[in-house]
């Protein structure tokens, strides 16, 4: 190395040295403050709570509903079929498979209109579980304001939690008291 590369060097070094003592410090000096957990296993809640049963309970209601419009209307493709057997060696081919494509046509009927009834089922069930979800958050907003917790962690996503942090039970409390039921309305099509 010769002495002019050498000095080169030193001299980027030292002005390299200068102008980071001359920058101010980064961002550093806002301190974040430490860290307070707490967990809420809101599976559970989910599960547990006084409004999540009423959601079943107008689930179940409706289900049981359709269930017996669905056993009618059953019964009724049941007594077409045996008509259509019936009259299949009394009709001609084409009369016979005339009214077989119209017996068939019911049948999708009926199963698509089944169909359509538990999407409906399904969408009243998670809008009574996403009005729940969102009662849940200004219960853990006030709990963090009296216990002092900043950061709160749903349990699925945890491998290890303390059984001091979990909220669970109180959450649940609270919610069982702010949101007994939750009132559904059938999702139109």
């Amino acid at each position: 190395m010769t002495s002019l590369s050498f000095h080169r060097i030193a001299f980027v070094a030292i002005v390299a040295i200068g102008v980071t003592l001359l920058l101010p410090p980064q961002v550093t000096a806002q301190q974040l403050p430490p860290a307070v957990i707490a967990v809420v296993d809101v599976q559970f809640i989910l599960q547990k709570s006084t409004a999540a049963a009423s959601v079943r309970t107008q689930v179940d209601k409706i289900r049981t509903e359709y269930q017996e419009q669905v056993n009618v209307q059953d019964q009724e493709l049941r007594k077409q079929e045996q008509e259509l057997k019936r009259q299949q060696s009394l009709l001609t081919p084409k009369a016979f498979n005339a009214k077989r494509r119209d017996f068939q046509r019911r049948v999708a009927d009926v199963q698509r209109e089944v169909q359509q009834r538990l999407r409906k089922l399904d969408r009243m069930r998670a809008q009574g579980l996403k009005g729940i979800e969102q009662a849940l958050r200004p219960i853990i907003v006030a709990l963090s304001e009296e216990r002092g917790f900043n950061v709160v962690l749903a349990s699925t996503q945890l491998v290890f939690a303390a059984k001091t942090l979990d909220i669970t039970q109180t959450v649940l409390e609270r919610l069982n008291q702010t949101l007994p039921t939750v009132n559904l309305n059938l999702p139109s099509e």
